[in-house]
Formats: C-alpha cells, sequence, structure tokens
C-alpha cells in the first residue's frame, strides 16, 4: 500500500512537472509570437528607413531569444546560453526562409505553415546543440519542425477565419492587420512551443536519470 502511495506520488509530480515545461515554454513562445505579430506590421513602415529583410531577423531572433529562455527557466539552468541559441535558430530561420523566397518558394506567401516547418527545423537543431548528443539534436528538430509545423497551420487557419470578423470590426487596415497578425503569431507560438516543452521534459528526465542517447 505505500509503495502505491508512493508511487502515485512520483506520478502526480512527474505530471506537474510536464505542465510546467509546456506552460512555461509555450506561454513564453505565444508572448514572443505576440512581440514579432507587432514587429512585423510595423516594421514594414521602417522599410524606407531599415532593410526590411534586417527587421525581420531582428524581430525573428528576439521570438526565438524569448523561447529559449524559457527552456532556461523551465530547467532552471543556463538560461543566458538557451537565449543565444534560441535566438540563432529562429534568426537562421529567417534568412534561409528568406532565401527561398528570393527563389520563388513563396515559403511566407504559401503560409505560415511552410515557414514554420523552416523556423521549426532550426530552432530544434539550435537548441538540440545544448545537449551535445545527436540523438538528442534529432528528438528536438523532428519536435520542432513537427510542432511548429502544425503550429503554423493552424496559425494561419487562424489568421483567415479571424480576417473576415476583425475586418468587419474594425475599418483601420493597419490596426485590424495588427490584431489578426498578433493572433495568428502567438498562437504559432504558443502550440509550437509546448510541442518542444513536452520533448525537453522528457529529455530532462532521461538525462537526469543518467540515460544517454548519443
Amino acid at each position: 500500500m505505500e509503495t502505491e502511495v508512493k508511487e502515485n506520488l512520483t506520478e502526480s509530480r512527474s505530471n506537474n512537472n510536464l505542465l510546467r515545461f509546456i506552460l512555461i515554454i509555450g506561454i513564453s513562445s505565444a508572448v514572443g509570437g505576440i512581440i514579432a505579430g507587432m514587429g512585423v506590421i510595423w516594421g514594414t513602415y521602417l522599410y524606407s528607413i531599415v532593410n526590411y529583410g534586417i527587421i525581420d531577423i531582428i524581430i525573428f531572433s528576439v521570438w526565438g531569444a524569448i523561447g529559449g529562455l524559457s527552456v532556461g527557466v523551465a530547467i532552471k539552468k543556463d538560461k543566458l546560453l538557451l537565449t543565444l541559441l534560441g535566438g540563432i535558430g529562429f534568426g537562421i530561420g529567417t534568412i534561409v526562409s528568406g532565401f527561398l523566397d528570393a527563389l520563388s518558394f513563396n515559403v511566407w506567401s504559401s503560409g505560415i505553415g511552410v515557414a514554420g516547418i523552416i523556423f521549426g527545423l532550426f530552432e530544434g537543431i539550435a537548441l538540440g546543440f545544448y545537449y551535445r548528443t545527436s540523438k538528442f539534436i534529432g528528438i528536438l528538430t523532428i519536435c520542432g519542425v513537427v510542432g511548429f509545423g502544425v503550429a503554423g497551420i493552424i496559425g494561419i487557419l487562424t489568421y483567415k477565419i479571424t480576417l473576415g470578423i476583425v475586418s468587419s470590426i474594425i475599418s483601420n487596415d493597419l490596426l485590424s492587420g495588427l490584431i489578426m497578425s498578433i493572433i495568428s503569431f502567438m498562437v504559432t507560438g504558443l502550440i509550437g512551443g509546448a510541442a518542444l516543452g513536452y520533448s525537453i521534459y522528457y529529455i530532462e528526465k532521461f538525462s537526469s536519470a543518467g540515460g544517454t542517447l548519443g
């Protein structure tokens, strides 16, 4: 009986910790998405002053850095390093997606889902390097691609669903575009971040138990 109680307590704590990882990283990535959503809209008005590609790199690197910082908060260590890795991941994702767009692959115009895959790919690789094993890099890369790919699709669907609603309520194009952009990127960050949080929790749990995959 005592053994069963201890097992139940252990399982309960494990579930609580998993939820903590998902919430911390998911919500933080959603906040980063809100900032990116605002930045993308306002950035278009700075195009005549600063190269738009540079603005994009800065905006999305900040989003990735917030996600990386949240990983450090969740695992309670190496916050600065993980912030840097997160920023690098999304920064490279921005450069690659912009390059593909320039080659007429229509990464952005085809929907944030395609861009989400690219961003998730490089964010997963960047954060995976923190663990310094090929298997962990692989796991986080797959989770990043799937998580942000699905998140991106849901994000663009959210944008399309809210397009008519927001436009009918708010006549100002800038304000309505800002709101829809914020909602779309927030949803993308929330889902993509939650997926990374889920995988990072189990990687941390496995590592702390003395296991190794690579």
